[in-house]
């Protein structure tokens, strides 16, 4: 049976019976400043690789990619937050039931946002009660 202790160092952890000597698994701290980490590195190259090539109309415009994948990513997480919903229906536990469904909807709500509900893929204009909508409100102007 392998073996790791936390007071060894990785390389010195001793094997039982001849089997291999193991490293010992990172800390959760450790995993999350390493994916803290990555998700920084990777925001720095995505705003040097925007700012770089100024024709990026396809990739952040309205309409493009980072657009849709977003919707794509909030409708995901609205049929997983769903999905999880419908598994503890049998479960007792109701406040968690609730708290899945609410995100359910609130992923929903927020997919449909970025879409700015359909407008432009429909033709439709905007209600005046919808009139405030999060994306659609200006900036107040500077004096």
């Amino acid at each position: 049976m392998e073996e790791c202790r936390r007071d060894w160092p990785a390389s010195s952890v001793p094997s039982s019976l001849g089997t291999t000597a193991i490293a010992c698994p990172r800390t959760v701290t450790d995993q999350i400043f390493a994916a803290l980490f990555a998700v920084l590195v990777f925001a720095g190259l995505g705003h040097w690789a925007l700012r770089t090539h100024l024709d990026t109309d396809w990739l952040e415009g309205e309409d493009g990619l980072s657009e849709w994948w977003s919707v794509a990513t909030y409708i995901v997480a609205a049929g997983l937050a769903g999905a999880t919903f419908w598994t503890l229906r049998t479960t007792r536990n109701t406040k968690l039931r609730y708290l899945y469904l609410a995100l359910a909807v609130g992923f929903f709500l927020g997919a449909m946002e970025e879409i700015s509900w359909g407008q432009r893929l429909f033709g439709w204009g905007t209600h005046p009660p919808l009139r405030g909508s999060i994306s659609n409100m200006k900036r107040p102007p500077t004096t």
